[in-house]
């Protein structure tokens, strides 16, 4: 198009822009974006009409411009300079001469890719229908050649086309009979384009009709069209206003976007899946550039990293999040060379500054605007870490108690030997692990045992516990012994395994086996029992000796203001002292083998220091804990040990049962009697079960009922003991009211102790020295610091230190642990020392945390000259010694 090719005088620039004009309104219809048109590109400054294009981009669109020119068919350029990202040209007429240089329309977007190739197929079409004077007047009067070629060129354009006067369709396009859901043009025409719209889109296209009818174009809009053949269809539609054989119409291009729409519909679904799945996982999700720079991050990721939005990590440097920013470094190294990074455990800092462990996994993505990105997911490991930690500190512990475990141990897995302790090598007879690794438990096991071996490691596998087991071991030298089997269900480097540990009872066992051939098993049940309650005596008194010592030490070391703390810990010592005996005594009370020491006691002083046992449990219960008591002391002959245990049960059992109001202890002195009442407001008995509460294992609440714990013998051996000192005890109750116990012992002393210390034995002219014998390096430290005063004292560990001393020293007395933790006892190096002095008159002293009824006269028996119980105290330890000796020590 020129202006020479225009009729008549109009002015052809005039004309031109006109129809220009016209021709941008459809390209903004069109492309839904801003549009210019520059006429004569080389011309300085050019003749150009802007619709939305801003002057100073002339310059900046000119090479795509001319660039257009070059191709009357038209170009799509992609990325074009700032402020534009892409930009649609077409040219709109051929050049007249080769001096001519064309005229372009120009579509002008700010975001890349705006344009699509039906956009650039339209704007040809609309080039092609200038050049052919088609556009405004279609099919006007003026030309009907003209007419007869828009006829052709519509009949075939792919996109829908229509033809309306009045709101009806006068004509249409075989696209849109298809759009439409017709067979021919001729189901349609004449119809209102309202029959095919659903109701509530008809108030828009009146608006529409409007707009054409007073000549102005209407935008694009995207709607529902209900075909003939019932199927509803999206499409997008913009109409100018034409003249259609002489009358007022309207022309509209369809463009149908149902799959498309449904395309768009999906991605949004899938990006509003996505974004879900993404919001609702546990890890940090997040995308950030090679720079370092976050472009997303998810709410756990916010939240892991102490932020309350993900908006507030969004823009932030990636390495800041890092406890060391050069590990991202290296990283980043191993991504561009692989592609990825997997599960590596990275440290990294909170908002706050404190640290925690992550396990990192991302990988490089390429995007769609070419750019590459890290996207990747953190997870918090620093539980996991902090196991791991403590599991590895875990196993170092229990290597280092294995190894030196007395006790031959063995693990295992799927029947094979994985590792032994040295206990264990010895008992074997390897001298080595490597003889042992490796090897099946079937080799350490009797053949005929094997079906025994298989199903407890069946059962273990399976994770089930298994009972103690006697089997026989055979040893590398082809002997066999007699060992009991303890196994259990461990995790061993990572792997199922079983930890076995085993103790030669051979010996133990053949023993066994003559005692009940010659029918004496009683005996030996006797035996067991005394001997077990010897070596529970034994391991409890032993650290207890160290406890009272060392407490005696410090009082005689530490300020004034400090003894009191001392004497705390001496105190406690000798309360679970007293326990122990107790203990100890009450388990011969059924063979009626315990005996009491009765000695003066102040009653109320032993009540209240129990009751200072229980006050804190009772100020967490809100209880009140009292002692109704007259100020001065109450004396009563009763053994100490058993009186603090009836105290202890009867007050522990009323703070356990008492949720309200509290508990108190009455001590009254009677004529007659001595009487100890322990009242409380707790839950009461039930009268049906009062008869029986003093009876053994017996409780109101048991089975799947039961709601205290306990077992039951409290209260059996409480009564026990009461009677055991000549007293007696009754109890009253009601339910939901509470209970009183009442105690009652003979008749009370008058006073307390009575007699003063006698005069001090004369000194003996030196220091004597005596030789301790003990195994034990911290009862070895307070026997020494107790003698250190008044004796010089020598120590040996076991028996052949002690006759290495005897060979060299001259010893006035010795004190001789009884269990020195090797084959020979204290008793044994006593009888052999009386052998080698040969007569010589060197007092021996017994001492041992056995202590067991009876002891004392077995020892005395077997040549000692005195016996002292551990724990010990100084006074214990000097009174004996000055027995022996004749006298105190210089």
């Amino acid at each position: 198009m020129t202006p020479s090719s225009h009729e008549g005088g109009a002015d052809p620039v005039a004309v031109f822009r006109e129809r220009a004009h016209r021709v941008m309104r459809l390209a903004r219809a069109i492309t839904g974006a801003p549009a210019g048109l520059v006429v004569r590109v080389g011309a300085e400054p050019p003749l150009r009409v802007a619709d939305g294009v801003e002057p100073e981009a002339t310059a900046e669109l000119r090479p795509h411009l001319a660039a257009a020119g070059a191709s009357p068919d038209g170009v799509l350029l992609g990325e074009a300079p700032a402020p534009f990202r892409s930009v649609l040209a077409v040219a709109l007429t051929a050049p007249a001469d080769a001096t001519s240089l064309p005229d372009v329309l120009a579509v002008l977007a700010p975001e890349p890719h705006r344009f699509t190739e039906a956009h650039r197929r339209l704007l040809l079409d609309l080039a092609r229908l200038e050049r052919e004077a088609a556009v405004p007047a279609v099919v006007s009067a003026q030309g009907a050649e003209a007419g007869e070629r828009w006829h052709t060129l519509v009949a075939v354009h792919p996109e829908p086309i229509l033809i309306t006067v009045d709101g009806r369709i006068r004509y249409i396009n075989p696209s849109g009979v298809r759009v439409y859901g017709a067979s021919t043009a001729e189901e349609l025409i004449g119809r209102s384009v309202f029959d095919f719209l659903p109701a509530d889109a008809h108030p828009l296209f009146e608006e529409r009709k409007a707009m054409l009818e007073r000549g102005v174009p209407t935008p694009p809009l995207e709607h529902t069209l209900i075909g003939l053949d019932g199927q509803e269809r999206i499409i997008e539609v913009f109409s100018v206003p034409v003249q259609y054989q002489g009358q007022a119409a309207a022309q509209t291009v369809i463009r149908d976007v149902t799959a498309r729409r449904r395309t768009e519909e999906a991605l949004r679904q899938t990006e509003r899946t996505l974004f879900s799945i993404s919001e609702n996982l546990a890890e940090g999700i997040y995308r950030s550039t090679p720079e370092g720079e976050l472009l997303y991050v998810n709410t756990a990721f916010a939240r892991l990293f102490g932020y309350e939005s993900p908006a507030q990590l969004i823009g932030q440097k990636v390495p800041d999040l890092y406890d060391e920013p050069a590990r991202r470094q290296a990283l980043l190294e191993i991504a561009a060379q692989q592609g990825q990074v997997r599960n590596e455990e990275v440290r990294l800092v909170r908002r706050d500054g404190s640290r925690f462990w992550g396990l990192l996994n991302f990988s490089m993505t390429q995007g769609a605007d070419g750019r590459w990105y890290y996207d990747g997911a953190i997870t918090d490991i620093t539980g996991r870490r902090e196991a791991q930690e403590a599991l590895q500190e875990s196993e170092e512990r229990w290597r280092r108690l294995v190894e030196n475990h007395p006790e031959p141990l063995h693990i295992s897995a799927d029947g094979q030997i994985l590792y032994m302790n040295p206990a264990g090598l010895q008992m074997l007879g390897a001298s080595s692990l490597s003889e042992v690794v490796g090897r099946s438990v079937f080799d350490l096991s009797d053949p005929a045992e094997y079906d025994r071996v298989r199903e407890r490691l069946a059962a273990l596998g399976r994770g089930q516990m298994t009972r103690p087991a006697e089997l026989t071991l055979r040893r590398f030298d082809g002997t066999r012994r007699t060992v009991e089997v303890i196994s259990v269900p461990v995790t061993y480097r990572g792997r199922p395994a079983v930890q076995t540990v085993f103790r030669d009872v051979t010996e133990r066992r053949e023993y066994e086996q003559s005692l009940i051939e010659a029918r004496e098993m009683a005996e030996e049940m006797n035996r067991l029992k005394s001997s077990f309650l010897a070596n529970m005596s034994h391991e409890i008194r032993t650290p207890l000796t160290a406890i009272i010592g060392f407490a005696d030490i410090l009082a005689a070391e530490l300020p004034d203001e400090s003894r009191e703390f001392v004497h705390l810990i001496r105190s406690s010592g000798e309360r679970l002292m007293h326990t122990l005996n107790s203990v100890l005594d009450l388990a011969q009370l059924e063979g009626r083998g315990l005996t009491l020491h009765p000695e003066p006691v102040n009653v109320a002083a032993e009540v209240e220091e129990v009751l200072g046992l229980f006050r804190q449990q009772a100020r967490q219960r809100g209880l009140d804990l009292h002692l109704d008591a007259p100020a001065e002391p109450i004396w009563a002959r009763l053994d100490r040990g058993a009186l603090s245990r009836v105290l202890v049960n009867l007050v522990s059992n009323a703070v356990k049962f008492t949720h309200v109001g509290g508990v108190t202890v009455v001590v009254r002195r009677l004529p007659e009697a001595l009487v100890i009442e322990v009242r409380d407001t707790g839950i009461g008995i039930d009268p049906r079960f009062a008869d029986r509460i003093f009876e053994e294992f017996r409780q109101e609440s048991s089975g799947l009922a039961r709601g205290y714990e306990g077992n039951g013998l409290g209260l059996t051996i409480t009564r026990r003991l009461v009677e055991l000192m000549q007293g007696t005890i009754e109890l009253e109750s009601e339910k939901g009211v509470g209970s009183t116990f009442t105690v009652r012992f003979p008749v009370p002393l008058e006073s307390g102790p009575e007699g003063a210390p006698g005069p001090p034995a004369e000194a003996r002219p030196r220091r004597p020295r005596v030789l301790v014998v003990e195994d034990n390096p911290e009862v070895q430290k307070v026997l020494g610091y107790l003698l250190r005063d008044d004796y010089d004292a020598d120590l040996a560990s076991g028996t052949e230190e002690a006759l290495a001393r005897m060979a060299e020293t001259t010893y006035d007395a010795l004190l001789i642990d009884i269990n020195l933790g090797e084959e020979q006892t204290g008793v044994d190096l006593m009888q052999r020392l009386r052998r080698q002095l040969a007569g010589a008159a060197v007092p021996m002293i017994a001492c041992t945390a056995y202590a067991m009824p009876g002891d004392q006269e077995q020892f005395l028996q077997l040549g000692f000259d005195a016996y002292l119980q551990k724990p010990l105290t100084r006074e214990m330890l000097v009174q004996t010694l000055e027995a022996v000796l004749g006298g105190p020590a210089a």
